[in-house]
C-alpha cells in the first residue's frame, strides 16, 4: 500500500492535495467534526510516542537517568 501511494500524482504530502490518499479518505464516509477529532487523535498518539522514544534514547545515553527503566 506504501508503495501505490507513493506514485500517485500530485503526491498527498503537497500543497493543495487532500492529507489522504484518494483510495483511504476517510472524510467521505464522516463530517467535518468527527474527522476532526480523529486527526486530534491520531496527533495527539504521535506525540506520545515521541515523548516515550526521547525516554528511551535518554535512558541509553545517561543510565539512571528515568526512573523506570533499569
Amino acid at each position: 500500500m506504501e508503495t501505490v501511494c507513493e506514485f500517485i500524482k500530485p503526491h498527498y504530502t503537497k500543497a493543495g492535495a487532500g492529507a489522504y490518499p484518494p483510495m483511504i479518505n476517510p472524510s467521505k464516509f464522516m463530517d467535518a467534526k468527527e474527522l476532526r477529532t480523529l486527526q486530534d487523535k491520531e496527533l495527539n498518539n504521535g506525540r506520545l510516542a515521541m515523548i516515550g522514544m526521547m525516554g528511551f534514547s535518554i535512558a541509553t545515553i545517561i543510565p539512571g537517568s528515568v526512573p523506570m527503566l533499569p
